[in-house]
Order: C-alpha cells, then sequence, then structure tokens
C-alpha cells in the first residue's frame, strides 16, 4: 500500500490491518534484514505453535550502513535481553521497558485478528503495547540468537529511541498510562 507521506505508526498500523498471510514481520524504512531472517523464524514458528512473537538479535548500524563497535550505544544492552518464560518477560517488560526491536519481529496473524493492530494511542510505545498484549494472552515470545536485524541509529538523533528530552517525556507518560492498563488485566499471580 502505497503511502504518500510517512506517518510512522499509523502507515504500520495501516498495513498491519491488511496483511493476509499466516505471519506477518515488520521493517521499518531505514533498517533491513539478513536474507535468512524470515526462513529461520518461520522454522522456529512452524515447531512452537504457543509462540506468538519471534525476534532476532540486532546489529546497529548508522547512516551509512557502518556497524557499531560493541558497547558503544545503550541500545545494544537494551537488545540484549536473555530468553525466558512468559510470566518472566511480562516481568521484564514492566521493570525495564521494551527489549525487543520491532524490525526484526515476526508475528502470528491470529494475534493481530484476535488482539488488534497496533494500539494508535501510544507514539513510543506502539510497540510494547503489542508485546505485553501478546503475552498476557496466553502467547510465548523469544528471539533468536543469531543476528539478523539491521537497526539504523540516526545521526540527528531521530529515532524515536533517542534519549531526548521531548522522547523521555512522551515515553515516561506512555509507561505511566501501559501500567495504569495492563494492571487492571494482569493478575499479580501471572507477575509473582
Amino acid at each position: 500500500i502505497r503511502q504518500p507521506h510517512n506517518l510512522g505508526g499509523a502507515t504500520t498500523m495501516k498495513g498491519l490491518l491488511t496483511c493476509k498471510g499466516d505471519f506477518v514481520a515488520i521493517l521499518n524504512s531505514d533498517d533491513y534484514w539478513h536474507s535468512h531472517k524470515l526462513e529461520k523464524q518461520l522454522s522456529y514458528m512452524l515447531t512452537h505453535p504457543t509462540c506468538g512473537a519471534v525476534f532476532t538479535r540486532v546489529t546497529l548500524i548508522d547512516e551509512e550502513g557502518r556497524y557499531f563497535e560493541q558497547n558503544s550505544h545503550p541500545l545494544q544492552s537494551i537488545f540484549l535481553a536473555e530468553n525466558r518464560n512468559r510470566a518472566s518477560w511480562l516481568r521484564y517488560m514492566f521493570s525495564h521497558g521494551n527489549p525487543f526491536c520491532a524490525s526484526s519481529v515476526l508475528i502470528r496473524r491470529d494475534c493481530l485478528k484476535r488482539l488488534g493492530p497496533l494500539d494508535g494511542r501510544y507514539i513510543q510505545l506502539q510497540d510494547l503495547e503489542m508485546w505485553l498484549r501478546i503475552a498476557i494472552n496466553g502467547y510465548d515470545l523469544h528471539i533468536l540468537e543469531d543476528e539478523l536485524t539491521y537497526y539504523r541509529v540516526a545521526k540527528n538523533r531521530a529515532n524515536m529511541s533517542t534519549s531526548t528530552k521531548t522522547n523521555r517525556l512522551i515515553y515516561t507518560y506512555e509507561y505511566a498510562k501501559l501500567l495504569r492498563h495492563f494492571w487492571q488485566v494482569t493478575t499479580l499471580k501471572e507477575l509473582s
């Protein structure tokens, strides 16, 4: 679906609503994948029917496609979260935030049909809200250990994940909204 302007999350939501396959992958326009990414993720999903979303490890690149040196950017440690069971992922996301790169995901379309697409009320945390919704509704989340997604970090701090004052304020507001919403639907037993 061609859009005349990049509307960010709104464009992604429109695309998700029109998908027809059994699995859906998100790739933001400035990122790219290794040629075997989808093949490896599909293989995992076909052998793990309770998995709602599978991610890959991420390599950070600059605007010219050069790799960041190891431990030179805060996102590198964020994207290194270890795999865990569904309840542990929920605890982790509620206490640490989003450990997943949206451009690395492959989601079962059944999740989207059952739970709905990204929530347009969020600017920064649309993807975290989706991962929480998937896990709360009984699906597993998993990260493949292979670095198969290349996430571009803009020099001009244009990425939504860049720690600017405005982005931190939006994140704080949306994170409080997420906690209030999911506290109502998540039992203490689920998180203990």
